[in-house]
């Protein structure tokens, strides 16, 4: 999980020393409850999905849910919030200055797969974002991989790389 404000500070730091550009990390609901990430500012946050995971912690569901959107408090306001419309979680995300993307299967979304198949050898479908669409085969099984795939995608398609490349990387 998240280190500690001082050992990820660190981690950082030395990150930085090493000339890493950019990362990706999980901010879990336990290290934004905790306050170990205030102070950092993100370019883009992924809000992928609300289940009833971690009630042993949080207690309700409400309670987890509003550690969850304490991430949305550490996107730049140049940045993005990157939200899963297939989970209505979210719906009140982007009030707060990020700009809003969406990314989902089922419901109106920004980055969406048409056309799925998904099968023994993983799934393919038209990647539709807002720089352009593209096929995509997916070498990994279950519609979560595909959205969990989305969300990367949207990322990047935040981030403007072309379409070609976002279906390579993926």
């Amino acid at each position: 999980t998240t280190p500690g404000p001082v050992e990820l500070a660190a981690t950082l730091r030395a990150l930085v020393n090493r000339g890493i550009r950019a990362l990706a990390m999980e901010a879990s609901s336990h290290a934004l409850h905790q306050g170990r990430m205030h102070g950092l500012r993100f370019h883009a946050g992924v809000f992928t999905n609300l289940s009833r995971d971690h009630l042993d912690y949080h207690g309700t569901v409400d309670a987890y849910l509003d550690a969850k959107l304490q991430l949305e408090d550490l996107i730049r306001e140049d940045g993005w919030a990157i939200a899963n419309a297939d989970d209505r979680a979210w719906d009140a995300l982007g009030a707060k200055g990020a700009r809003l993307l969406r990314f989902g299967i089922h419901h109106d979304a920004n980055v969406t797969a048409r056309e799925l198949e998904i099968d023994g050898r993983g799934a393919r479908f038209r990647l539709e974002t807002p720089v352009g669409p593209v096929p995509v085969t997916l070498p990994l099984l279950g519609a979560y991989n595909v959205s969990n795939a989305l969300a990367a995608a949207a990322v990047a398609a935040a981030f403007e790389l072309p379409p070609d490349e976002i279906a390579h990387q993926l």
